[in-house]
């Protein structure tokens, strides 16, 4: 070990670069990178001994816990990933459509989607920009933040600039090998010091491609404005093999075959320590199966700590005493040695009470005639049931992250071992493309558990592991549990014999405990025109009773395969005209039957999995089949007997409502729909205002037969003229219900609202609404600079975020009188107008509440999905947000029905002036006098006329956009006492300033 004094400082890191686990090997193109981070490197420089990163860090670094911006310059090519992957397909096309999805560490906290930004889109539907958490078994980055921008289109450099006379951006186009941008505003750093890394994949026809671990941009976070680091090697310390010993912990075979960590898998070096001040300060390290068992820890502040290690198949193991560090140093050759860990191993038996029998075979929803192997998982459990190690799921397929179960079980034999070892803690630090395993089973004593479907596990089995215990072996019989039968006759009426069913979907029935929890379900599509069907209910059987890959794997995580204990249990089936795998996961997840009644699902296992639009289609209140009385059930003793029950399911009521479009006259006269292919929403409440569910249809497509006139109906189908289309079938019970009826540029008749329609079981009812065009208002848009009409140009330095783009965004707002968001449009503006005019009419599938506003150019919204809508009659006000303009005051309009009855329309104008551009760079001075960028240092702008704007450092640059004035500045940064610089400083409209600070 030898300890090093410079005038130097360095940062925390998380784990040391390159990537065993790698995406198909395909040449990185599309490149990514992060500021600050700069002079962090990409992960795989200098790997594995990071010489250059251990250098220049220090001018990238931020504190932890602190606040401040990422800045991501992103450069997508028109390379096919896909095409070169296969070989086949052209490799550079003309155009391709790609998916982004950015990683980030969950240690970074995040404030929602409307604080992130992109060139990319000003569309903040989920289904063109989402921020979500993954989920814990997610294969690339479980726990990760997770930023998607999806269906981006590349055009080569050389294709024309205009398609269909529209600019490439208003198409979501963007010319290839252009630099694009995502700001992620008001980001708290990590509490852990470490060099964090940032996951990339771009998916090209539905394949995922990472741009290579050693591509992944990364960050220092540091404890201390002059911090250590100390590094060294993690190898192997055990007793069992003493001819191994002090072999790095890494991938590389031994002459007996023998690999201490195999590829794929990881570990972690974490410290934890005090400063002189008694602050508590901790740092973080990874490294994978190919870096030799290198490890870095920087961003240490100054202070004593003790030093921790684990990998993959050896668990946590603190060192002996504590390392002290100073400020700036750098602690080498500082090594671990680690012992392995314990392997649980046994043997899984099949009993028919008290004889062996074969496992056999299951048969899923997908493929209801082909059997299925039965999947096992084995879990060892704390005695407080806290899940230390676990069967795994495989990556089966990379490129469409699909799992498979990690163990099936034979169907022809009686027996199943399983071993479990490295099997602990699956993270997504270790630096590589995919997650993988970075811990060991420790001593203990624990509980080894096993679940199959169909079969349960009458006696507990309990293992003691001593420190001298290397290996124990553990026997489980499983029994065979009896199983329920259901059978369902479809009923028109209750009163009348089972007829046959008119639409085809998904059975599903549960089966619930005395305290309401399920602990069986089972689910089968029913094709159109049975009378009866029947299924069983076996237990539990998440991998062969859901059909999605996204519900089997969060089914995996939160429930367990089981058979049906001995008992009598309540019954509930319902048959559906959409999928009911979430039903099922939302009847797992919640332990209140009541519960499980919301709609929509706002379960948060499922909504941080599953968007808003498919939780839509989960709703166990309007089946096409509902069960009106209770049904319990006995199943018997562990011996695979089978208890048979029946039940009528009777057919939901309904209706089919008639939409007309019509003018403001009175009456009415009807009119043609204006709005081609635009969505209709039908929101149907209860008698307790309750929303119950929802119906689609759309505005009539273009061409020479336009009817007023369009049929909605809950049986599934919508006719326009005539054309009719297949939707999705819904049953309500009998009741009164209200509807309320969205689409774009359209009113409601307040004659028809409330819209109330009686409903009675089995019966089909009968209304109408007539939908009023609502008013279109004309805005005309007006540029200046220095109160001089001058064309808007995104390319010029002003707008460098938008340098990328052949427009510029735009977006307006209209409020009524009493503020509320009434009306919104984004769009863009052509490069080289004076003036543009836009139209608005309303909401067409706009999401987000009032818009956020970044350093007066950054807008953003919360993504909240508006109603599709009209303009009714009244007094507005306009805001119109332009990136680098500034809207001198609220354009006001009123809105009244005119002389034109058919179409009232309003035309207005509104001028914008450009605001000034103020750019230039912070720099500090470390204790050896060095001068340094200054990341994440808040800079404020304070003029005498009251206006303000902030924004953080990146890498020590900044930039700023302002309305004319005067202008003072104050610096703040949590190593520095605030500073204030009495500058006076004069911005004009239109004018490009460059102004730089010192923080000492």
């Amino acid at each position: 070990m030898k300890a090093k004094r410079g005038c130097f400082i360095l940062i925390m890191l998380i784990v040391l670069p390159l990537a065993f686990t790698q995406s198909p090997t395909v040449k990185p193109q599309d490149t990514v990178n992060v500021s600050p981070g700069e002079y962090s490197y990409k992960l795989g420089r200098n790997y594995p001994t990071e010489d250059a990163v251990k250098l220049e860090y220090p001018k990238s670094a931020v504190l932890t816990n602190t606040t401040g911006e990422l800045l991501f310059n992103i450069t997508l090519t028109n390379v096919n990933q896909s095409a070169l992957h296969h070989g086949q397909g052209e490799k550079t096309p003309a155009r391709i459509t790609k998916t982004l999805k950015l990683y980030i560490p969950p240690e970074f906290k995040l404030k929602g989607v409307s604080s992130i930004w992109t060139s990319f889109t000003n569309d903040y539907s989920s289904l063109s920009l989402s921020l979500t958490q993954t989920g814990s078994l997610d294969p690339i980055a479980p726990g990760w933040w997770e930023l998607t921008i999806r269906d981006i289109t590349l055009v080569d450099i050389n294709a024309v600039t205009m398609v269909n006379g529209l600019s490439l951006a208003s198409q979501r186009m963007f010319q290839c090998n252009v630099t694009q941008y995502i700001r992620v505003f008001n980001v708290t750093s990590p509490a852990v010091a470490g060099r964090y890394f940032f996951k990339v994949f771009v998916v090209v026809n539905g394949e995922h491609y990472s741009i290579g671990a050693s591509n992944f941009p990364t960050l220092v976070v540091k404890a201390d404005l002059n911090p250590a680091y100390i590094s060294g090697v993690v190898r192997y310390g055990g007793p069992s093999r003493p001819e191994l010993y002090g072999s790095p912990l890494d991938a590389s075979p031994h002459p007996d075959g023998t690999i201490l960590l195999p590829k794929g898998y990881g570990g972690v070096v974490y410290a934890e320590g005090l400063t002189a001040e008694g602050l508590r300060v901790e740092a973080k390290a990874y490294f994978n199966a190919t870096c030799r068992g290198m490890y870095t820890l920087y961003g240490l502040a100054p202070g004593t700590y003790n030093i921790t290690a684990q990998a993959a198949g050896f668990p946590p193991q603190r060192l002996g005493g504590v390392i002290t560090v100073e400020r700036g140093q750098s602690l080498e050759g500082f090594d671990i040695y680690l012992k392995e860990g314990k392997t649980v191993e046994g043997v899984l038996y099949s009993k028919h009470g008290y004889v062996e029998t074969p496992w056999g075979y299951v048969y899923n929803v997908t493929h209801p005639w082909v059997p299925q192997r039965r999947t096992v998982r084995v879990e060892v459990t704390s005695l407080e049931e806290t899940v230390i190690a676990s069967t795994p799921l495989r990556l089966v397929d990379p490129l469409h992250l699909t799992y498979q179960p990690g163990d099936l079980l034979p169907p022809t034999s009686t027996q199943h071992r399983f071993a479990l070892r490295r099997e602990v803690s699956f993270d997504g630090h270790i630096p590589q493309d995919y997650a993988n395993y970075t811990s060991g089973i420790p001593s203990g004593d624990y509980y080894v558990k096993a679940h199959v479907a169909g079969y349960v596990q009458s006696e507990e089995a309990v293992i003691h592991l001593r420190n001298e215990t290397t290996r124990i072996e553990t026997v489980i019989d499983l029994y065979k549990a009896s199983y329920i039968e259901v059978t369902v006759h479809f009923k028109d009426k209750m009163d009348r014999g089972a007829s046959p069913s008119k639409v085809g979907g998904f059975l599903y029935a549960e089966a619930l405990d005395a305290a309401g929890a399920v602990v069986g379900f089972n689910i089968s599509y029913v094709p159109s025109g049975l009378s009866c069907f029947s299924m069983e209910i076996q237990g539990i059987d998440v991998w062969n009773r859901l059909t999605a890959q996204e519900s089997k794997v969060t089914a995996w995580i939160y429930a367990r395969d089981r058979g049906l204990q001995p008992g009598t249990y309540r019954l509930n089936v319902l048959f559906v005209n959409r999928t009911a795998d979430l039903i099922a996961l939302n009847a797992l997840l919640l332990a209140s039957p009541e519960q499980r009644l919301i709609y929509p699902i706002v379960t948060p296992e499922l909504t941080a999995v599953f968007s808003a639009e498919v939780l839509e289609l989960a709703n166990r209140g309007t089946p096409v089949y509902f069960q009106l009385d209770e049904l319990k059930a006995t199943a018997g003793g562990l011996c695979a007997s089978r208890t048979e029950v029946s039940l009528p399911l009777v057919k939901g009521g309904g209706f089919n409502i008639t939409l007309y479009a019509v003018d403001w006259e009175r009456p009415a006269v009807n009119r043609n729909w204006v709005h081609p292919n635009c969505p209709i929403r039908i929101d149907i409440y209860d008698e307790r205002g309750s929303l119950m569910d929802s119906l689609y249809g759309y505005q009539p497509p273009p061409g020479s037969l336009r009817p007023s006139t369009i049929s909605i109906s809950t049986e599934g189908f919508v006719t326009a003229g005539a054309v009719t289309f297949f939707t999705r079938a819904i049953g309500l019970k009998t009741g009164r219900y209200l509807l309320k009826i969205y689409t774009y540029g359209y009113l409601q008749d307040p004659l028809h609202d409330p819209l109330m329609v009686q409903v009675s079981l089995g019966d089909m009812s009968d209304t109408r609404v007539n939908l009023i065009k609502g008013a279109r208002i004309e805005l005309t848009l007006i540029f200046k600079t220095e109160g001089l009409m001058d064309p808007v140009d995104n390319r010029l330095e002003y707008a460098r975020p938008l340098n990328g783009l052949d427009a510029t965004p735009l977006r307006v707002e209209l409020f009524d009188g009493e503020g509320k968001l009434s009306a919104a449009n984004v769009t863009y503006i052509p490069a080289g107008v004076e003036a543009f005019q836009l139209m608005l009419e309303g909401f067409l599938n706009y999401y987000g509440n009032p818009r956020i506003v970044w350093t007066n150019f950054y807008d953003t919204t919360d993504g909240s999905r508006q109603n599709d809508y009209g303009i009714e009659e009244g007094s507005y006000i306009i805001r119109v947000t332009v990136a680098g303009y500034l809207q001198t005051g609220l354009l006001s309009v009123e809105v009244g029905s005119g002389a034109v009855k058919s179409r009232p329309t309003v035309s207005v104008a509104q001028s914008l002036e450009r605001m000034g551009y103020l750019k230039g760079h912070v720099i500090w001075v470390n204790w050896c006098g060095r001068a340094y960028p200054l990341s994440w240092a808040a800079l404020t702008a304070y003029s005498t006329n009251g206006v303000e704007g902030y924004t953080y450092t990146l890498d020590g640059d900044y930039e700023m956009w302002l309305p004319s004035g005067d202008y003072d500045f104050g610096l703040s940064h949590p190593g520095f006492k605030d500073a204030y610089f009495e500058k006076g400083l004069h911005i004009g409209p239109g004018s490009v300033t460059t102004l730089n600070f010192v923080m000492n």
